[in-house]
């Protein structure tokens, strides 16, 4: 098997890594990649968001499977590029994958879906934005968390602490300080607890659940400082017990796999929740179309057959199996079902 990874940083190195190893693969490339990861890929001088590009050498060059690793070509439609042409690709298509393209979008999603999620309010307009900040009280009303809509890095979140901080970070989102990122502006309710990453395979149906991850997304120690796009990460989380898992798989992931399927976009790919464990149970922050960064280094272990589930459960249109996880499939869709907990996050 012929396998390109798009995208050049530590989680598709980690990628990379673990396709190695799996004895189904013969030849690995990435796209662009980076010096580090040249001793086991074939470095291709094509830039990740450059969609017909990659879809022309993954053609020209006999691929068998498109592992995508960010989620801007994801948001972009490279699944569908590759479909069309025939071509093998694990990731959700354009409509599925707007669930981390827009979070107003995925909020509505969650809000639909029953999903148990911070209070929110959207705004497409700063002084209506501004004149909401006004309303919430100086004392009990903050912090409270301001989000630009679209993608941007991981550092459109501001976690503000007073009106002043708020009524900043809505300014500057207006301003075009994140671009087309920032035309649309979620206020969100703050919440305390402990965040972490869950992460599942599905076909839109069936739902492959990982361990979980935490990783330290403000640039600082002590939870101190701005938002990053993540400073660090491990895994599993050692202090989630499996009741907990069970209700984030049961309660956050299954319903909104379902709720795409609903709206004709049915997910396929590696959905990726993140999570915040309150004292009235978990609640979702955010979902992701991608494996994470840096939180793929820390989930992904070498098992000698190559990414978990990816060789041998992903088809592209054309190519379809009725054993196959991934498959992007237009049949009559049922309730996603779960496969078991993984026992050994806990150790049983």
């Amino acid at each position: 098997m012929r396998v390109l990874v798009v995208g050049s940083g530590g989680r598709e190195h980690a990628l990379v890594e673990v396709l190695a190893q799996s004895p189904r693969v013969e030849e690995i490339f990435a796209a662009p990649g980076n010096p580090g990861m040249a001793q086991l890929a074939e470095l291709v001088d094509i830039p990740a968001d450059d969609l017909i590009s990659l879809r022309n050498f993954a053609r020209a060059a006999g691929i068998d499977l498109t592992v995508v690793g960010p989620e801007s070509p994801l948001i972009g439609g490279i699944a569908e590029a590759f479909w069309g042409a025939g071509l093998k690709i694990f990731g959700p298509s354009r409509a599925a994958a707007r669930i981390e393209g827009s979070k107003v979008f995925a909020k509505e999603l969650m809000r639909h879906a029953g999903v148990p999620t911070a209070r929110f309010e959207a705004f497409d307009q700063m002084p209506a934005a501004l004149a909401h900040l006004r309303s919430i009280p100086p004392g009990d009303g903050y912090p409270i968390v301001v989000k630009v809509d679209g993608i941007a890095a991981g550092k459109g979140v501001t976690v503000a602490g007073s009106y002043e901080e708020a009524e900043s970070a809505v300014r500057a989102a207006f301003a075009g300080t994140f671009g087309a990122a920032g035309e649309r502006v979620l206020v969100e309710e703050y919440l305390m607890g402990r965040e972490a990453s869950v992460f599942a395979l599905t076909d839109g149906r069936n739902i492959l659940p990982f361990v979980p991850a935490q990783d330290y997304k403000r640039v600082y120690d002590g939870g101190e400082g701005p938002n990053t796009g993540g400073m660090g990460a491990y895994s599993p989380t050692m202090w989630m017990d499996p009741v907990t898992y069970a209700a984030i798989l049961e309660e956050i992931v299954t319903p909104i796999v379902h709720q795409l399927a609903l709206i004709g976009a049915p997910y396929t790919g590696l959905l990726y929740a993140g999570i915040m464990v309150t004292d009235e149970g978990p609640k979702a922050l955010e979902f992701n179309c991608r494996f994470g960064d840096p939180r793929d280094p820390g989930f992904v272990a070498p098992d000698g057959d190559g990414p978990p589930g990816s060789a041998r459960s992903v088809r592209g249109r054309g190519h379809r199996g009725a054993g196959d996880l991934l498959v992007h499939r237009k049949d009559r869709l049922r309730r996603p079902r779960l496969r078991g907990l993984p026992r050994f996050v806990f150790g049983r």
